[in-house]
């Protein structure tokens, strides 16, 4: 066992997308604003907007981790929706579509990622998955986002 221990060590230690794309998270937690607490399914989801990738074949860069947004039309409408300060999520458009759903608009802490820190990890876990699967040129990495979707919710 120690062998094979060793040989998929030493694999993962010099394979080229897990040194592009993984990063120490050695970083200490700031002290932050506590959001209501959640005390039923689907009451809050959190959101946020990957990118940008590489341009695919048809041009595109982003990968609205809304992938969580087909919950709204499978499931429900929560009654939160928590996402960064992004110009998406803070647009006329979005204050319209919560309106429409009836929907609670709230913003993470600016200029603090943490305060999302499970999308932000998610994602980030996401494009480490993505970058196993992809070609070399990564324009074909849409083609590719149900697998990576996939192979997410299995070992998350």
């Amino acid at each position: 066992m120690d062998g094979m221990y060793r040989d998929v060590t030493d694999f993962c230690a010099y394979c080229e997308s897990c040194a592009i794309y993984k990063h120490a998270t050695n970083k200490k937690p700031a002290s932050l604003k506590k959001f209501p607490e959640v005390t039923a399914l689907f009451q809050r989801i959190s959101m946020a907007i990957l990118g940008p990738l590489p341009s695919n074949n048809e041009g595109n860069q982003r990968v609205e981790t809304v992938a969580k947004a087909k919950v709204v039309s499978r499931l429900s409408t929560p009654e939160q929706l928590l996402s960064d300060r992004g110009t998406y999520f803070t647009s006329q458009l979005m204050k319209e579509v919560c309106n429409i759903l009836q929907g609670r608009k709230l913003l993470s802490t600016q200029y603090h990622p943490a305060s999302i820190g499970q999308v932000e990890r998610s994602d980030q876990t996401f494009v480490i998955i993505l970058s196993h699967i992809v070609n070399r040129d990564q324009r074909d990495w849409d083609g590719w986002l149900p697998y990576a979707l996939l192979t997410d919710r299995y070992y998350t």
